[in-house]
């Protein structure tokens, strides 16, 4: 998912600013909210997209050429129907909030922005949505509570995790385990991570110790 500073939302509508973040939060995005941009050597450059309103559109003229070449892409919430800026894509309001989000998921994938927490071959790993997106073929691979958990707490553990460990921090409690509970979860995670589940070179084990090898 992107990060908090990569969406830029400009907005002097509050109201649809309020509908409109709770929308993306819904959907596992966050986004840095302001009413006006007026200093001139704001850096646009630290997004990746930016979210503005009709009334905030002169202002935001004011201090960005629409020619650069900067890699932003520009969301113009307006009654109109057309724009002559190649980079700013205009979205109809009242919102239809499911073409929007595909509108935007485009946008997203076809500049190469898109911030999943790690790379599996074509894939990326986004915990929030639980499971792997190819941002070419848009497929998604998705994973169970489990699958998902196991994944993005190996990922944080670069010295790897014993079978108590990740009992404690993936089940959430202290109980004993049988052996062959664990060993069904990781096989079934290497299932959708490996290319041969049998023959594992991501989701290794080494020394009694659970890794991911990318």
């Amino acid at each position: 998912m992107p990060k908090n500073k990569d969406i830029l939302a400009i907005f002097k509508d509050r109201n649809l600013f309020s509908e409109l973040s709770y929308l993306m939060k819904e959907e596992g995005f966050e986004l840095d909210f302001r009413t006006n941009i007026d200093n001139k050597d704001f850096k646009f450059s630290s997004y990746k997209l930016v979210l503005i309103d009709e009334k905030s559109l002169d202002d935001l003229i004011k201090f960005f050429n629409f020619k650069d070449s900067l890699p932003i892409n520009f969301f113009l919430f307006s009654k109109r129907e057309k724009n002559k800026k190649k980079n700013l894509t205009i979205v109809e309001i009242p919102l239809v909030f499911n073409n929007f989000i595909k509108e935007f998921s485009n946008k997203l994938n076809d500049k190469n922005l898109f911030d999943g927490k790690a790379k599996f071959g074509e894939f990326f790993f986004l915990p929030n949505k639980m499971g792997l997106f190819n941002k070419d073929s848009k497929k998604i691979v998705k994973f169970t509570e489990l699958e998902n958990k196991l994944l993005n707490f190996l990922l944080g553990k670069k010295a790897g995790s014993t079978k108590n460990e990740i009992l404690s921090n993936v089940w959430g409690h202290n109980i004993e385990l049988e052996t062959h509970t664990l060993e069904s979860l990781i096989y079934r995670l290497r299932k959708k991570i490996e290319n041969n589940p049998n023959r594992p070179k991501i989701l290794i084990q080494v020394k009694k110790k659970y890794f991911i090898n990318i």
